[in-house]
Order: C-alpha cells, then sequence, then structure tokens
C-alpha cells in the first residue's frame, strides 16, 4: 500500500493479518465507546422525550439524508483504493467535499420551510436549520479521518470517536434536562460533528490545500461514482422507510420506530460499517491474489458470524423485557419492531462483508444492482406492510433483507471462485451456539421473575453462556489463534506501506 503523507514512523510494518486482526479490535473499541455512548443517549433521551419529539428529529434527519445522496461521490472509498498522487487526491478529495457541503447548505437553508410543509409538521423547519450545518462540519474532518483508516491507524481513530461521544452525551442530556425537547437531539449531534472534525485536525498532521487537480478528480469520480449511486439508493432504501412510517403512521409511530430500531442499528449495523472501514484496506491489498482473498472472506463470514449471531438473536429474543424494563411503557408498542428489526439485521450482517470483496475487485456495478433489487422489493413490501402497522414496515425490511443478502451471497462466492459447501462451513459454529444461545433465553424466559430488568439479565447471562460454552468446545483453536494476533504489541502508524 502506498504511503500516506502524513507523519513517518520508524517502525517496522506487522503482517497484513495481524494488523487486520489487531485494526478490527480497536475499532470494535472504537465503536463500543461511540456507539455505546449513544445507546445510552437514547436511553435517557426516552426517558426524557416524547415519542413525538423522536419523531420530529427523525424527519429532519431523514430530510439531511435524501438532500446529501452522494455528496462525496464514494471518494472515501476511492481514496483508499487510489494508489497514485495521494496527496493531489487527498487535496482533490477536500475541496470537492468542501464546495458540496456548501452547496447543500445553502439548499437546505431555502428549502427548509418547505419540507415542513411536506412532512406536515412545523417543527421541522427550524430544526432542519440548524442540522444543515452539518454538512460543513462533517466535510471539514471527511479526508482526516479517511486517511487513518487508508494507513489502518485505528487506534488513532478510536481518540475521535471518543471525543464525539462524550461530547454528543453531555450536550444531548443537558439541552434536554434544560428542556429543549427535540432541540436536544439536534444540538448533541451538531457538536458532535465539530468535536470530531477538530479532533480529526489534531490527530492527522496533513494540512488541505484548496485545489483539483482534474486527472486525480477524474480517477476519483470514476471508481466512486458507482459505488455513491449503490450508497445513494441505499440511503433511499433505508429513508424511504421511515417516510412511510412518518406519512402513513405518524410522527409519534414514526419515533416508536426510530427508537425501537436503535439498537439494532447501533449494535448490528454499525459493527458492519466499522468493520468494514478495516477489511475493505485489507481486501484491497489481497486484489491480485484471488486465492488469498477467497481465504480472506470466508474468514471473514466465520468470524464475524461469530459476532453478528449472538447479537442478533440475543436483541430479538430478549425484546420484551429490554423494551420495558430499559425504554419504560411508553415504548412498548415498539417491541416487535425490535424483534423483526434485530432478525432482518442477521442475513445483512452474514453476507455485508462479501460487499467489500465486489468493492475491492473494482466491480462496483454488481452492487449497485443488488441495491436495485434490494429496493425493488423493499418499497411496495412497506406500502403493503405500513397497512398492518409497525410490525408490518418491520416485516417487510426482513423480506428485503433475505433477498439483498442471497443475492450478495451468490455473486461474491461466485467471484472468488469459492467451493460449494465453504459458506456452510464457515457458518456452521455460530450457527450451533445461536441455537444453544436461543435455547438458553427461551427456557429463563419461562422463570416467574416479575422484574422486566433482572428478568433481562437472567435472560442475557444464560444466552451468553450457552454460546461462549458451544462455541469455546468447538472453536477453541480458532479463539486462541485470535487471541495470539491480538497480543501482538507492534502496529503500523500512518507513513508506513503495509505487506502486500
Amino acid at each position: 500500500m502506498t504511503a500516506t503523507p502524513a507523519a513517518p514512523s520508524p517502525h517496522k510494518p506487522t503482517p497484513l493479518v495481524t494488523v487486520t486482526v489487531r485494526g478490527l479490535l480497536w475499532t470494535y473499541a472504537s465503536l463500543a465507546v461511540s456507539r455505546g455512548g449513544a445507546l445510552l443517549t437514547t436511553i435517557v433521551l426516552a426517558r426524557l422525550l416524547t415519542p413525538t419529539d423522536f419523531g420530529v428529529v427523525a424527519f429532519a434527519i431523514v430530510a439531511i439524508d435524501l438532500l446529501s445522496i452522494g455528496k462525496d461521490a464514494g471518494m472515501g472509498s476511492a481514496l483508499i483504493q487510489h494508489q497514485e498522487e495521494p496527496s493531489a487526491a487527498f487535496d482533490t478529495a477536500f475541496t470537492l467535499n468542501l464546495l458540496m457541503a456548501c452547496v447543500l447548505t445553502v439548499v437546505c437553508l431555502a428549502l427548509a420551510p418547505q419540507i415542513a410543509i411536506w412532512f406536515d409538521e412545523p417543527a421541522v423547519g427550524p430544526l432542519l436549520r440548524w442540522m444543515s450545518l452539518t454538512f460543513l462540519l462533517e466535510a471539514s474532518g471527511f479526508v482526516h479521518l479517511v486517511q487513518l483508516r487508508r494507513a489502518l491507524a485505528f487506534r488513532r481513530k478510536l481518540s475521535s470517536d471518543v471525543i464525539r461521544t462524550i461530547v454528543k452525551v453531555t450536550v444531548s442530556v443537558t439541552a434536554a434536562m434544560a428542556g429543549l425537547g427535540a432541540g436536544a437531539l439536534v444540538a448533541g449531534n451538531l457538536a458532535a460533528s465539530g468535536a470530531a472534525s477538530l479532533a480529526a485536525w489534531y490527530l492527522v498532521p496533513w494540512r488541505p490545500r484548496l485545489r483539483i487537480d482534474r486527472d486525480r478528480a477524474r480517477a476519483l469520480l470514476r471508481y466512486g461514482g458507482r459505488l455513491a449511486g449503490s450508497d445513494a439508493l441505499g440511503v433511499i432504501e433505508d429513508r424511504s422507510e421511515l417516510l412511510i412510517v412518518g406519512w402513513m403512521l405518524g410522527s409519534a409511530a414514526l419515533g416508536t420506530y426510530t427508537v425501537a430500531g436503535r439498537a439494532p442499528a447501533l449494535i448490528a449495523n454499525n459493527l458492519l460499517w466499522v468493520t468494514t472501514g478495516v477489511l475493505f484496506p485489507a481486501y484491497v491489498t489481497l486484489r491480485e491474489h484471488p486465492e488469498r482473498l477467497r481465504g480472506a472472506l470466508l474468514d471473514t463470514v466465520r468470524f464475524s458470524s461469530m459476532l453478528y449471531v449472538p447479537i442478533t438473536l440475543g436483541l430479538a429474543l430478549t425484546a420484551g423485557p429490554l423494551v420495558s424494563g430499559v425504554l419504560g411503557s411508553q415504548w412498548e408498542s415498539g417491541t416487535i419492531v425490535l424483534q423483526l428489526l434485530a432478525l432482518s439485521a442477521l442475513p445483512s450482517a452474514l453476507t455485508f462483508h462479501m460487499g467489500d470483496v465486489l468493492k475491492s475487485t473494482g466491480r462496483t456495478d454488481l452492487m449497485l444492482r443488488i441495491t436495485v433489487l434490494e429496493l425493488v422489493v423493499l418499497l411496495p413490501a412497506m406500502a403493503v406492510g405500513a397497512g398492518f402497522g409497525l410490525a408490518g414496515v418491520a416485516a417487510a425490511r426482513l423480506l428485503a433483507s433475505l433477498v439483498a443478502a442471497s443475492a450478495r451471497a451468490v455473486v461474491s462466492l461466485r467471484l472468488v471462485q469459492a467451493p460449494r459447501g465453504a459458506i456452510a462451513a464457515a457458518l456452521a459454529p455460530s450457527a450451533i451456539a445461536g441455537t444453544a444461545l436461543a435455547a438458553a433465553v427461551a427456557l429463563s424466559g419461562l422463570l416467574p421473575i416479575r422484574s422486566p430488568l433482572v428478568r433481562l439479565a437472567v435472560m442475557t447471562t444464560a444466552g451468553a453462556l450457552a454460546y461462549g460454552a458451544v462455541l469455546w468446545s468447538r472453536e477453541r483453536q480458532t479463539i486462541l489463534w485470535l487471541a495470539r494476533r491480538v497480543s501482538k504489541r507492534r502496529s503500523v502508524p500512518i507513513g508506513t506501506e503495509q505487506e502486500r
């Protein structure tokens, strides 16, 4: 991998597999801090705010996301994949992102009143004006954070995530206690974005020049364009789900759906995106070695399923005491939503990183087609499902996830020429351990325990012990191998070249 223009390092590079495994653990630590803080914030705010407050802010976030579709044109992944003249590429990407952020901020400010009318929610307008500032705040630190990912410097990136989390939790909760209502959520997001960008500038000594190199711009946009199209359709897919809930079922239902889906999104889906930040750069280094790429993909499925299976199954099976005991009685209608969304996260989690292989080999066109397929299935299914309430919409999400996961598996495994039965063998340990988890949780749930929090603790403990025991009995050598990899002390800071 070509060195980035950041601080050189005297350390020698470690083997790629060790760097990748340690990078995953650093990013999981980052996730535990950032998303754990976000989950804690949601729990606290759920006690201070109403479903309608969350619903109004969800409308504003949907508007921001739809306006910002394709805002970075896939340049984050393009910068990681791009090998020529990195300094010019970084400057070009920074300048293009900043220009686009300025345009989006102006457009959002101008359209805020009309968007509020369109959503039939007057409170959305003022919130949307403030949230338009996130375009500029995020763009200012975008390339710096990409450089950390490109160099697999995830330990350093953890600092930025910690700062973002502390600021968001502090500002959001303080504002909610001061009586700002929905504005507390917006204040927390703005403060967190600004703090994260400032931290990124401190962590990465590179300073951008406002210039656009035409050759680098064409190269970045050529690669990122199709990827941005896939990402844009993904945003439309996710936000269409919220729009259908909000339009057909109202702001309170939207708030309930948003909060109920927060746990699967924070714990499962964000794990996927965080892991992608490590695996995609690693896959890029293996793209010229098909056998190693195939082995890396199957190992990824095997290792990641050991983590995602207990998380998603655990959420689905403990949804009842989790909602009533943690969020409160006003959110109980979201129990079935949490169960279905947790289950829908499982097929996505098991096949998500197969998309990283498609990206690393330049087959972003296949990713785009799969996203289109998922959207074609999801939208009509949700329109029909909304007639059955929140549960119907969540069931539509589960259906679309199953279809997209099947397509990703077929295409990516064929691309790397994986033998028949390879994916089943990779998933077998977690599937068997997951069955033990489900049985343990179901049996412990039959105990006559009145307190939902105590019941949740008992069910969680029983499931974790059953899953851990079965997995250890079948995968002891694999777990010990991972532990040995993690125990290596050397890392590869920005400015070094990875072993191919």
